[in-house]
């Protein structure tokens, strides 16, 4: 956590008012774990069938390796509350994500597990690797990956982020997680887009597929998951 903070403190200096917004935000995002507010929401929403159904039309299995489950979205400006749950078994099969950034800021607060995190920079004494940008339609998660570029880049920070802990990223930092537990949960809160593209980053052996695609989840097992979530959460 110490390495993110670096980064965060670094960059402040010339963005002073957005990071303390997004403080402001990683704050909130806490408290809403901490008091028990996502439990009560998570209780509140496998009752009910329709929310079952709208957060399972959202929700998907990430190519990264994660269940990314969405419990509320803007579609006028790309904000959303979700949940990340990964488990070993699925982190196995996709080994550790590709490093990117993202077209909006965001914070997060582990919920259950943890995952060790690395930051990268671009430089001359990185290793090679294939560089992609996408864009997507707002409020879908299908894209294409466009290869631009083989770029070198230098990891700069790495450390574990642990239960309970929370950190905002601002959407340019180039960065790649890893579960580290049996199960591991985040609680994400994605701000509104700020840039209409993000990059990929894939190892020169390793290259993006021409199209990636988000099949949502059946209200069957969307139910089921969220159950799962409840139950690692009571634990």
């Amino acid at each position: 956590m110490r390495a993110v903070r670096e980064i965060v403190n670094r960059r402040r200096r010339s963005h002073g008012s957005k990071y303390a917004r997004l403080e402001t935000s990683r704050k909130a995002l806490a408290r809403t774990v901490q008091s028990g507010r996502l439990l009560r929401i998570l209780e509140t929403a496998v009752l009910d069938r329709e929310t079952v159904r709208s957060i399972a039309s959202r929700s998907y299995h990430h190519y990264n390796g994660f269940d990314k489950i969405v419990l509320s979205a803007d579609e006028r400006n790309g904000e959303e509350l979700r949940l990340h749950l990964w488990r070993l078994e699925g982190a196995a099969e996709c080994e550790i994500g590709n490093v990117h950034d993202h077209r909006w800021d965001f914070c997060s607060v582990i919920v259950s597990g943890s995952y060790s995190y690395e930051t990268f920079e671009a430089s001359s004494a990185g290793d090679k690797m294939l560089e992609y940008v996408h864009r997507s339609r707002q409020g879908s998660d299908n894209y294409a990956p466009r290869l631009v570029n083989r770029s070198r880049l230098l990891r700069v920070s790495a450390g574990l982020i642990a239960t309970g802990e929370s950190y905002f990223l601002p959407n340019n930092v180039l960065h790649r997680v890893k579960p580290e537990a049996e199960v591991t949960m985040s609680l994400v809160a994605q701000g509104p887009q700020i840039s209409p593209t993000a990059r990929i980053f894939a190892d020169l052996d390793s290259p993006m597929p021409e199209q990636i695609g988000a099949t949502p989840f059946t209200d069957h097992l969307m139910k089921r998951k969220i159950e799962e979530v409840i139950e690692s959460i009571l634990r």
